[in-house]
């Protein structure tokens, strides 16, 4: 691979620098060491990725940093995953994709391309592409949604916010090429920084990541992420300033945007009222931008809240390649002081937004409602009929078991529903029912009264279950049967906006299991 080498470049020289890189080629640039961090913050604000600070020798004053151009264009899936393989339980990279050990993540196309890099090859494994995915690249390519970073970190921190705090440690310089790495007990790793680091960590950093043991001069706190994650959100793992743009005050405010928005936006909008948060994070571009780095429903609609006076963002400023990182708070949250930015929540305003949301799925689901009614009306008519006409044989719920095709004739079944392209909220439901099950209903899953299923929305084999239980995004049902009859469905339509809390979710769903299995045709 060519190498490029610059000498102590200012912030417009690199800016000036990436622009005329090639790709596939790498930067290597000498700075002093007493300016890393600036030289850092500058390369990764110009758009290179895959940094690795290096001394050039013992002592030495000054530095070497290799870098690589980022990505640029639309993200499309082509079936690949990733692993991170270092000693640290997460690794962040420069365009805000959090790897978990040992767990395979999806990734777009260009982000495999550049894990293939020699600088992330003991770190990183990255699977081959699907075939068939990959033929489609250039005539129909499949769009791959990057905007996970909000869920990833509530997966992270429900991963690390009870775990026990380390006492001992020792000082140690991180060169990268990720930004940071997260420690099993929480403990942040900066690039290019004298990190604080666990003693019993140590060996495996060194062994894995590269980490190079110094003699600090100077006491150094360790940052935890499960502390830091509370408090200032997704701002305690990004390098976020003020120097972006803030959306400029709407005048009148048009609730009607509320309307219009993706089921997730809804869900993410409600945990924040619910939650007390202050804001919330996307990565991606509005699908209106042409050409946009990972386009997203999510951004599309949180921008539309914007223009509608619901909503401020902030998006601080980033190379013209590389997935934008947008913090959205509600109307008049955010501010910018003293190089900070700054929030403050408004109960009213989000209590009128909380209202609103709510009262309009109320609304948009009468339709549904009346349609059901009818329905009904129409089936107790033709049953009617049929008793008179002597051909009833038993069974007015057939239709329903023989659809559901339950283990038993007396089966209890829990049904989760979900669309065709499962997101983290689907996938943490699942997940909660199930841990659910092993807590406290294990004997009854054992002896098979007890049945879980899951249903894609989407399929039009399901279409007539959705419309009959009046569903409008994912969500759990549970049925019991008694001689292949229905004599009890309880509809748990508002579970999904609990998906962030496990020990919310399962308080909501475990009275309905309750009811469920203490139904007396049991």
């Amino acid at each position: 691979m060519e190498i490029i080498s610059i000498t102590n470049p200012d912030e417009r020289a690199l800016k000036e620098i990436y622009r005329s890189l090639p790709r596939r080629v790498e930067v290597m640039v000498n700075i002093p060491a007493s300016k890393t961090d600036q030289a850092l913050v500058a390369m990764e604000a110009a758009g290179f990725i895959a940094m690795n600070v290096m001394a050039i020798n013992s002592g030495s004053e000054s530095l070497n940093i290799t870098a690589h151009k980022g990505k640029s264009g639309p993200c499309y899936n082509t079936g690949r995953h990733a692993s991170y393989l270092g000693a640290a339980l997460a690794a962040l990279d420069d365009d805000n994709h959090i790897l978990l050990a040992g767990i395979k993540a999806p990734v777009c196309e260009k982000t495999a391309n550049i894990y293939k890099l020699p600088v992330y090859e003991k770190l990183l494994h990255c699977s081959d592409a699907d075939q068939q995915l990959l033929a489609k690249l250039d005539d129909e390519p499949v769009e791959f949604n990057c905007s996970t970073l909000g869920e990833d970190l509530e997966r992270l921190y429900d991963m690390l916010r009870s775990v026990d705090k380390a006492d001992e440690f020792e000082y140690a310089f991180y060169p990268g090429p990720f930004r940071m790495v997260i420690l099993n007990d929480g403990t942040i790793i900066k690039r290019g920084q004298v990190n604080a680091i666990p003693k019993k960590e140590v060996a495996s950093l060194q062994k894995k990541d590269n980490i190079r043991i110094v003699k600090s001069v100077q006491t150094i706190p360790p940052l935890r992420f499960q502390e830091l994650y509370p408090v200032y959100g997704a701002k305690s793992i990004l390098n976020i300033t003020s120097s972006g743009t803030i959306s400029a005050e709407r005048g009148q405010i048009n609730f009607k945007g509320l309307n219009d928005i993706p089921p997730e936006l809804k869900a993410r909008l409600l945990d924040l009222i619910d939650k007390d948060r202050k804001f919330f994070v996307l990565s991606g571009t509005d699908l209106n931008i042409r050409y946009g780095c990972c386009p997203s429903t999510e951004v599309t609609g949180a921008n539309r809240l914007v223009d509608a006076g619901i909503l401020d963002s902030f998006q601080q400023p980033a190379a013209d390649d590389a997935c934008p990182v947008t913090i959205y708070a509600f109307r008049n949250e955010i501010t910018s002081k003293d190089d900070n930015l700054q929030f403050e929540i408004d109960r009213k305003f989000r209590n009128i937004i909380s209202g609103k949301i709510r009262n309009n799925y109320y609304v948009r689901l009468k339709p549904v409602f009346r349609g059901i009614l009818l329905t009904f009306i129409f089936l107790a008519l033709v049953l009617a009929l049929i008793r008179i006409s002597g051909l009833h044989n038993g069974n007015d719920n057939m239709d329903l078991y023989t659809q559901l095709d339950p283990l038993s004739s007396d089966q209890k079944m829990i049904l989760l529903f979900h669309t065709a392209q499962r997101c983290e909220q689907c996938i943490n439901m699942e997940k909660y029912i199930n841990e659910l099950l092993d807590e406290s209903y294990s004997n009854f899953v054992e002896d098979r009264r007890l049945q879980f299923k899951m249903l894609e929305m989407d399929d039009p084999a399901h279409r007539n279950l959705v419309e009959s239980f009046g569903l409008y995004t994912a969500s759990v049902v549970l049925v019991g049967f008694n001689d292949m009859q229905a004599t009890n469905t309880i509809v748990l339509r508002d579970v999904w906006s609990y998906v962030n809390d496990r020990t919310l979710f399962k308080s909501k769903l475990k009275p309905g299991l309750d009811t469920l299995l203490s139904d007396p045709d049991e």
